[in-house]
């Protein structure tokens, strides 16, 4: 007991149980029972909560309809046939179990069986032949697990007895019997013949009724007066249920009773009548329009009794079978004037008609000779299986065929196109109509103007475009194009307004100049450009707007209007591009080239910065920090990256950051931002490193010295290292083949020793390491040098000048040679200086021509004359501009210097560091700006 009622919905199903004190108490055993109604397999999903535990049990159980006999009034001693039926309607298996059937009336049981076991939720039936020997009412009783062998949830112990079922069975006496007679009107002699003589089938196409002759035979010993009686016509449906038929059938019996039967036996013991079952609402008078009886199996429960003694009796049922007929007509409409411009719909219908008898499904399927798109109803396919029609309904069907867009002028107006249309009927696959129309093409005048700037950009519509940015002076042109989408050649007219007369405007079409309006022809399918030219004033200000109006207009159509502004206002905009990823090699410095493109109308000038960089790192600009770039000017920018050594293969943390800032003529500034990544390929670098550079007085013995080789890449490395001195030394290295993983170091011992005709000054040792790796060339190797200079202890004990010659190998007697020349040397130029001081005019001199009295005397004579100031006397001097001051202080500065750079930095070049350069920025990277800058 559920306490709950049943429903068909899906969803969750809650049902509170009684408590001890109610009615019904909550506590035991509760059972939960899904059914299907359907016709197909149904998989279902449950879930059960609660406080209760699944009992894993089976339940035999009967159901309505579990015990049945192939008659209901049988006659006395006929044999029929007993069936039953059962199911397991719980979850676990039965084991085997014992049915047993017995006649309550007669106390006879009338069978027993042992059945084996029966799974979850399956079914079980049993069949068998019993005659009764007695007459009346008859009582039969299915009985499962007769024995109680199995531990069921509901049975005659627990629960529900649900393991038994009742029949009530009337047996009739024998005294009349009813025979159908066989179509050719003998009497049926077997079984199959009597089945067979209960039935007729019923083709509807030639008929609407069927007869049945039946045979009224007295089987008693006396006179009787019979009756038969006949019950209205049914139909009988798949499942076994009786329903009223739809159609109106009669039943009529060709006399009338009762009648009177003499003893079995003698002349007149039996009466043939005739039945006709008829469907009136048929009509077979009019074969275009017939109306065919309906299909199925339609059935009438006759009964012969004994108008004395009603009890005598004999039942039996007739069936009349009506065969299915398919019929299918169709019909099309709307055909007339049918067509449609490019890119629309023809639509026309097709009417759709079941002239069979019973619901039937029909596929329809269109089809054009150009395969155009075809929609059936309301769907988007040219294939479609309507829904059943039954009798005589009719569907019309409406059927819409795309024209196709216009494309290169086609289809061009006037063209047709075939179209048909097949109906089939999806149960008799050789039942189907063909119907065909034809679809003509419409003329189109469909046309589309657009307007694009010089370079080919679209420029929509005006309220969503933003304004183009012009400069005084500057010449913008905007292309017109209008498109003949249609299939039809049209003629335009164009013009062109400005909302400000100081805008000139141009119109140009082909070789076609006009000032404001212009007209042109267009070809089906193709297009023409218009171009408009528009000067901006030289006086335009800052901020000016102006709007272009553009008219297309179709000859006897429509206009459709296109605008564009300009705007006076300077663009600064650079387009970037980048690789994302730095690939560098620990040990050479890593190179990234940005791309910019000036894509503005002005001029800018270009700033870069470096953004932060680790400490360890360094980084700068190879094509320098500043630069201007032109209207579409292009340039590239080089960022040199140099790493520490080693950093592991593989991506870093770290993002090179490059600020570029674009600043036009007014001042406005834009800011952009580059970020890339850094990533370490596999590298070997080798460093060598010396405690000291330079190791002098060394003996003839020899000394040692260590030289640390160090692999500051990230790969293993085996490493040559030589070391190349003078040949008047002997130079020895511990060990030349070094094996080193990454930021290893190993410590390599040199001997330096001089020969006996070594050169004493100082000299040098160049060591060499060379390294490969051990993966087929896949690291970047990157070798190391060293100098170091040595010189050997001096042999002799001179000090001063004498010792600095011995220190550069000279011989001794090298001192006299030198003092002879010096001293030569500082005599002639004593005794050249005196002559010219004697015989030379001082600059100012020379100005005074030759003879004059301002050169008589001696020089000491002339320059006290000069200093005497005791004449008095008018003296004229002329002015001395600054320019010419400036030019003599210029000519008598000493000249200066090129500047020097670091040790071990590429010379510097005569104006000194490049523009946006520091110092370590050119250590590191001076020799790629020589590269670049060639002389």
């Amino acid at each position: 007991p559920g306490g709950g009622s049943e429903d068909r919905l899906n969803n969750v199903e809650r049902v509170r149980l009684p408590t001890n004190n109610g009615a019904i108490s909550g506590i035991g055993t509760w059972t939960v029972e899904v059914g299907h109604a359907g016709g197909t397999l149904q998989d279902y999903a449950i879930v059960l909560t609660g406080l209760a535990t699944e009992l894993e049990q089976s339940d035999l159980t009967v159901f309505e309809g579990s015990l049945s006999s192939s008659v209901e009034s049988p006659l006395q001693g006929d044999t029929l046939l007993i069936e039953a039926a059962w199911k397991n309607q719980a979850a676990a298996p039965t084991g085997t179990y014992s049915v047993e059937i017995e006649d309550i009336t007669d106390g006879v049981v009338m069978h027993t069986s042992e059945q084996s076991s029966l799974g979850g939720g399956m079914l079980d039936s049993l069949s068998f032949p019993y005659a009764f020997s007695t007459t009346g009412l008859h009582t039969l009783e299915l009985r499962l697990d007769s024995t109680s062998e199995v531990n069921e949830l509901n049975d005659e112990s627990n629960g529900v007895d649900n393991n038994r079922i009742l029949l009530h069975i009337n047996v009739s006496q024998i005294g009349v019997r009813l025979t159908p007679l066989m179509e050719d009107g003998t009497v049926p002699s077997t079984p199959a013949e009597l089945s067979q003589a209960k039935t007729r089938t019923l083709d509807p196409r030639t008929s609407s009724w069927v007869l049945f002759e039946l045979e009224m035979r007295n089987e008693g010993t006396s006179q009787i007066s019979v009756g038969l009686s006949v019950s209205p016509v049914q139909r009988l449906d798949n499942d076994g249920v009786m329903y009223q038929p739809r159609d109106e059938w009669w039943k009529l019996v060709n006399e009338t009773g009762p009648w009177t039967l003499a003893p079995f036996g003698e002349e007149g013991d039996r009466i043939v009548v005739t039945l006709n079952m008829s469907d009136m609402d048929t009509d077979l008078s009019n074969p275009d329009d017939a109306v065919y009886a309906l299909p199925g199996t339609f059935i009438s429960d006759l009964n012969l009794f004994d108008t004395n003694a009603p009890t005598i009796a004999h039942s039996i049922r007739l069936t009349a079978i009506v065969e299915r007929v398919e019929g299918l007509f169709t019909l099309i409409a709307g055909t007339e004037g049918l067509g449609a411009e490019p890119g629309d719909f023809a639509v026309f219908s097709l009417s759709i008609k079941n002239t069979g008898n019973g619901p039937t499904q029909y596929t329809v399927s269109c089809e054009t000779t150009e395969r155009w798109t075809i929609h059936l109803g309301n769907s988007q396919s040219s294939e479609l299986t309507l829904e059943p029609l039954n009798r005589l309904q009719f569907l019309p069907l409406p059927i819409r065929i795309r024209v196709p867009s216009a494309q290169d002028g086609e289809p061009a107006a006037g063209t047709t196109e075939d179209v048909e249309c097949i109906t089939t009927s999806v149960n008799d696959p050789t039942l189907e109509t063909t119907e065909q129309t034809v679809v003509a093409v419409f003329e189109s005048l469909d046309f589309s103007p657009e307007l694009f700037d010089s370079e080919g950009v679209a420029l929509g519509p005006l309220a969503l475009a933003q304004p183009r940015p012009v400069l005084n002076s500057d010449t913008v042109t905007t292309e017109l194009v209008v498109s003949n989408d249609g299939n039809v050649p049209m003629q335009f007219v164009v013009q062109a307004f400005s909302s400000l007369n100081t805008w000139p405007i141009q119109l140009t079409e082909g070789s076609n100049v006009q000032s404001e309006e212009i007209a042109f022809a267009i070809p089906a399918g193709s297009s023409a450009t218009v171009s408009i030219v528009t000067i901006v004033p030289p006086a335009a200000e800052m901020g000016d707007s102006n709007t272009i109006t553009i008219r297309t207009t179709l000859a006897d159509g429509p206009t459709v209007t296109n605008a564009t502004r300009l705007m006076v206002q300077e663009i600064a905009a650079l387009d970037l591009s980048w690789n994302d990823t730095m690939l560098i090699a620990l040990g050479v410095p890593g190179i990234a080239d940005i791309h910019a493109h000036n894509t503005g109308n002005v001029e800018l000038d270009v700033s870069l910065t470096m953004g932060t960089l680790p400490a360890d790192w360094s980084g700068g600009f190879l094509s320098g920090r500043d630069f201007s770039m032109g209207m579409n000017q292009e340039a590239t920018i080089a960022v040199g990256i140099d790493l520490p050594g080693s950093l592991p293969a593989g991506p870093l943390e770290q993002i090179v950051s490059v600020i570029i800032e674009a600043t036009t003529p007014s001042g406005e500034t834009s800011v952009y931002t580059v970020e890339m990544t850094v990533e370490v390929v596999p590298s070997i670098w080798i460093g060598l490193s010396c405690e000291s550079t330079s190791i002098e007085d060394i003996s003839s013995d020899g000394d040692t010295f260590e030289v640390v080789v160090t692999n500051r890449g990230n790969s293993f490395a085996e490493v040559l290292l030589v070391g190349i001195g003078p040949t008047d030394w002997d130079v020895q290295l511990s060990q030349g083949l070094i094996s080193l993983d990454a930021g290893e170091s190993a410590a390599v011992t040199v001997s330096a020793t001089p020969s006996d005709d070594a050169a004493n000054g100082l000299t040098e040792i160049t060591f060499v390491a060379n390294a490969t790796g051990s993966q087929g060339g896949l690291a970047t190797i990157t070798d190391g040098t060293l100098q170091v200079g040595i010189s050997k202890s001096r042999d002799s004990t001179s000090g001063g000048l004498g010792g600095l010659l011995d220190y550069l190998g000279l011989p001794s007697w090298t001192l006299a040679l030198i003092f002879l020349v010096l001293l030569g040397s500082a005599v002639a130029t004593g005794v050249r200086m005196r002559r010219s001081s004697e015989s030379s005019l001082r600059p100012e001199e020379e100005l005074i021509p030759p003879g004059s009295a301002l050169l008589a005397g001696s020089q000491s004579e002339r320059k006290a004359a000069a200093l005497d100031t005791s004449v008095s006397g008018e003296v004229l001097t002329g002015g001395v501009s600054d320019e010419e001051i400036q030019s003599t202080i210029a000519q008598s500065s000493p000249s200066l210097k090129p500047p020097s750079s670091l040790e071990g930095a590429p010379p510097l070049p005569i104006g000194g560091l490049p523009e946006g350069w520091t110092m370590e920025q050119w250590v590191a990277y001076g020799h790629l700006w020589w590269e670049q800058n060639k002389p």
